[in-house]
This record gives C-alpha cells, sequence and structure tokens, in this order.
C-alpha cells in the first residue's frame, strides 16, 4: 500500500487504520458466522470512538480517515440506524449483489 501509485494520495494515518481494520477483519472471520450479515458477507464493528482511543485521535481526524478509504473501494459502510455501529466490510464485500 506504501509502495502502490494508486494509494499515493492517501496520508499514512488511513493506511495505518486499514491495516488495523484488516487484522479485525480476521478476527471476524476466524469466528465464523458471529460475524456473517444475513448474506453471508464478514463485516466488523469497530466505532469511531474505538478507533479514536486505540489511534490516541479526534473524531474529525479517524473519520476523514475513513472518508480516505471509501473511495479507493477498500470499506464499505453500511449504516444500521437506531444509534446502533456501522457494519464495516471490506473491498471483496462490495462485489456481492447484496450491495447494489
Amino acid at each position: 500500500m506504501f509502495k502502490e501509485e494508486q494509494f499515493s494520495d492517501m496520508t499514512n494515518a488511513a493506511k495505518v487504520l486499514y491495516g488495523i481494520l484488516l487484522d479485525r477483519k480476521c478476527l471476524s472471520d476466524s469466528n465464523g458466522d458471529a460475524w456473517r450479515d444475513e448474506y453471508g458477507i464478514t463485516y466488523i464493528i469497530f466505532t469511531i470512538e474505538e478507533i479514536m482511543n486505540l489511534m490516541n485521535l479526534g473524531n474529525k481526524k479517524v473519520n476523514k480517515m475513513l472518508i480516505e478509504l471509501e473511495p479507493h473501494g477498500l470499506i464499505y459502510r453500511r449504516h444500521q440506524g437506531l444509534g446502533k455501529p456501522n457494519k464495516m466490510y471490506y473491498e471483496d464485500a462490495k462485489e456481492n449483489a447484496a450491495f447494489e
């Protein structure tokens, strides 16, 4: 990611965050169906507050980094509503028909 031209416009902080999110996805994958939605797609729940605490950053910075990841197709956030945290999916999930 640090050497790929397609990601050259992303901040290093966003790239590090993506690595953290990928690590969380591996945990979700290893827990089987507990972290799969109704379509069988693996997701994670990682709140803005959790990211803020882990990376020692503010709300605006964390949101900016998440927004950086989306146009590159690295993550997709699906709102749950009713005060629930967003489900976060990865690039391969977007190709699934459930997201059309």
